[in-house]
């Protein structure tokens, strides 16, 4: 079927996969008949738009234009780079500031980072996390989302303690949040 038939017809966004995958790369694969179903049951509110800004100076120079920018196209959530260690107090007040004030516009704001070799030394990511949380003390924010991509390096997939230090990090990362916010993890 045409994607633009089944468009018309299905919230894309709530897309089922159908996956075949052959055994050798010359076998082919014949489908004799497909049938898409739409199935009538209570809607689901359906997840909304989120940005994710990597430019946390901009951001914070020029919150207004950042958050009219959500607004305007419709964006509930927005993911905000963590400032540099190095940075400024001042900075990361600011940083926290803005992490606590979105709310009040609509907008659930996280804060987002990570780095491969985060399953090697994890110790600048936790210092991070713990540093945003005391910043943060007292004020209410949505959470940290972590990034960090281990796949990319070259010896996690070598056997499964690439995993197992992945999910460890992970888990130190949740036990720095102390439960002051939620922990999204982009997989």
């Amino acid at each position: 079927l045409p994607v633009q038939t089944i468009a018309r017809q299905l919230d894309l966004r709530r897309l089922a996969a159908f996956v075949v995958v052959p055994e050798t790369p010359d076998s082919e694969v014949k489908i004799e008949q497909l049938t898409v179903e739409r199935t009538a049951g209570p809607r689901q509110k359906t997840p909304g738009r989120g940005f994710w800004v990597w430019d946390y100076r901009h951001t914070l120079a020029h919150p207004e234009t950042v958050l009219g920018a959500c607004r305007r196209y419709g964006c509930g959530r927005l993911l905000i780079q963590m400032p540099a260690l190095e940075d400024a107090a001042s900075l990361w007040e600011a940083y926290a500031h803005f992490l606590s004030t979105a709310p009040d516009q609509g907008i659930e704001a996280f804060a987002v980072d990570g780095y491969p070799e985060a399953i090697h030394t994890p110790e600048a990511l936790l210092h991070k996390v713990r540093r945003l949380r005391a910043v943060l003390a007292g004020r209410r924010w949505a959470g940290i989302q972590l990034d960090i991509e281990p796949y990319l390096l070259a010896d996690f997939f070598v056997d499964e303690t690439g995993l197992g230090r992945y999910l460890a990090v992970l888990e130190q990362i949740r036990q720095a949040l102390e439960g002051q916010a939620r922990l999204s993890v982009v997989i």
